[in-house]
């Protein structure tokens, strides 16, 4: 026997919006790291520096693209969601319009008496 559950588009759909503000987030943090590098010149002249400065250069990047995957990925949940919302009522209006045919097709039909 199979369990009963309702399905709550409007759930489904929140759930769907807060998706894309969770990438739009991202794309803030990215805006803010973006505008918060430095420049070569603010790691000095030191011997060591230039390796300083790439090892820097290579973890912002890095972060950039983690956060700009985040990103995507949240406005994928996003549209996955509302395509199973969408997918919800369309099965509803599938079985709507079956059990409409049913009925529209036993009118007029004269069942007749079992055993009398």
């Amino acid at each position: 026997m199979t369990a009963k559950f309702d399905v709550r588009l409007d759930g489904i759909l929140e759930f769907a919006g807060t998706s894309v503000r969770r990438g739009d987030r991202f794309d803030q943090v990215m805006a803010a790291l973006e505008a918060a590098k430095v420049g070569r010149e603010s790691f000095g002249k030191m011997p060591s520096s230039g390796d300083v400065y790439a090892s820097y250069e290579e973890r912002v990047t890095s972060t950039m693209n983690d956060l700009k995957e985040c990103a995507e990925a949240m406005r994928d949940i996003a549209e996955s969601v509302r395509d199973t919302a969408e997918d919800y009522q369309g099965v509803d209006g599938g079985i709507g319009e079956i059990l409409t045919d049913i009925v529209q097709g036993l009118e007029g039909l004269t069942i007749p008496k079992v055993g009398g």
